[in-house]
């Protein structure tokens, strides 16, 4: 998706790509209750300025073939980005968010990555109530910059 505005992603299978699904420089984009799995590379991709994202409900598993694949990756400033309630197991890493503001990390069960399960470099942002267990390196990466952090198990 390149310049997308009110797009509703819900109930798909995004299976066996090289990438699950890319927004570039969209709008009010909600990704909800798909499964997104057995991609070669990255599974969710939200970048290049695109705002006021919901990535909710998803079962996001399996992205290990080629570099670091990601769950799910934030980077090129996208901002107001909600990741609620989703089950993100089996990556490279789970969650890589990087450039960004605003985003709220909350409710997820994010486990078993080769890397780090979360790699968080965002302002404005929170990550609040997740489950994270089994990671290869670590549980999360954190910057300097301002971040909340409480209630994660």
């Amino acid at each position: 998706m390149r310049g997308a505005t009110n797009l509703l992603i819900e109930g798909n299978q995004i299976v066996e790509n090289q990438y699950g699904m890319i927004a570039n420089d969209s709008r009010g984009i909600q990704v909800i209750n798909n499964e997104v799995a057995y991609n070669s590379v990255d599974g969710i991709i939200i970048s290049w300025g695109s705002t006021d994202v919901l990535i909710a409900a998803n079962y996001i598993h399996h992205h290990l073939d080629w570099g670091h694949p990601d769950g799910i990756q934030l980077y090129r400033d996208p901002s107001n980005v909600r990741i609620l309630n989703n089950v993100i197991i089996a990556n490279g890493q789970g969650v890589f968010i990087t450039q960004s503001s605003d985003v709220e990390l909350s409710g997820n069960m994010i486990l078993g990555s080769n890397g780090y399960l979360t790699s968080i470099f965002a302002t404005n942002s929170s990550v609040n109530g997740n489950t994270l267990a089994f990671s290869g390196y670590g549980l999360l990466r954190l910057p300097p910059e301002e971040l909340s952090i409480t209630s994660n198990v």
